[in-house]
Order: C-alpha cells, then structure tokens, then sequence
C-alpha cells in the first residue's frame, strides 16, 4: 500500500500475480510505469507514463475504473477487503497512460553451451558490436530463441513496430 504522497517514488512498479496494490494519494509517475499481473485496488487517479495488464500494454489515454473492470477483472476488482489503512473496499478513479506502445523486456537464460533469448513481440535484431550495425534476425520469433554462442561477442535487442 502506497499510504503517503510520492511514498512509492519515481520507480517502475511491478505486482505479481500474487500481490495487490492499493493507493492512498494520486500516483503521479510520468516517467515509470506500471505492469500489473497481480490486483489494483483503485479509487484514486493515477498517471504513469506506460501502464501493461495481464500482458497487454494499454495505449495512451485515461482509462476510468469502469473501464478497466470491464476489461480486466480479475485485475481491477469491484470491492476487496478492507486494507489496514485505508478507508475504501469499492472501486472508482482513473488511470492515465502517457505514452502508447509497450516496454518490452529481452530476457535470457544459460542452457550448457546454449543461450535462450525470450520476448513478448517485436523483431529481434543482432550486431557484432553495440553500436551496430543492427540486422533482423529472420529466424527468430517471439516467444522465444536460441542461440548457441560462435564467437566473442554478440549484441540483441528488440524493435516494437
């Protein structure tokens, strides 16, 4: 729970699908984002610069509570236990989304001799040097791909269209 003015800070917020988060003030976070797997307890209104529920990033725009009920909600419940703290169990507010789009994380994972590169969309692309140049990588695909390592060095990241 996020009780006093700004106490959640700058940061990016993640809630797993286990957690909950509930605010007692207006979240102003122009420059974080949220990503919520877990449950929201909203009656505020709250900005943040890029806003993924469930898995799916939300374009820019304000989203009332009703909307987001309506649209996911097992994320956006209409009442809850009554936290310690707070003095609301019903939902209402609002969520702002700065910007469209969505952030995608490129994850990986040692496998012996072998490197999985995971994603959730978007084009792989590859280069030798950080700089670049970057290629596409024709073969790779979301979710994932693997590489096994050749030589010393190579770089990924990932273009969202």
């Amino acid at each position: 729970m996020g009780s006093g003015t700004n106490s959640l800070g700058p940061n990016d917020i993640t809630v797993g699908a286990t957690g909950a988060l509930e605010t007692l003030y207006d979240v102003n976070n122009p420059n974080g984002s949220l990503t919520l797997d877990g449950q929201m307890f909203l009656h505020q209104n709250d900005t943040f610069k890029s806003v993924i529920v469930a898995g799916t990033p939300l374009a820019a725009g304000t989203y009332t509570w009703a909307q987001l009920n309506s649209t996911y909600p097992a994320n956006f419940p209409a009442t809850w236990t009554l936290q310690a703290g707070s003095a609301n169990n019903t939902g209402s507010g609002s969520i702002t989304v700065l910007t469209s789009g969505s952030q995608v994380t490129l994850g990986f994972q040692f496998n012996g001799s072998s490197l999985t590169l995971t994603w959730s969309q978007g084009i792989l692309l590859e280069a030798d040097d950080v700089t670049g140049p970057w290629t596409t990588n024709l073969t790779a695909a979301p979710p994932s791909f693997v590489v096994t390592p050749t030589g010393p060095r190579k770089f990924y990241r990932i273009q969202v269209q």
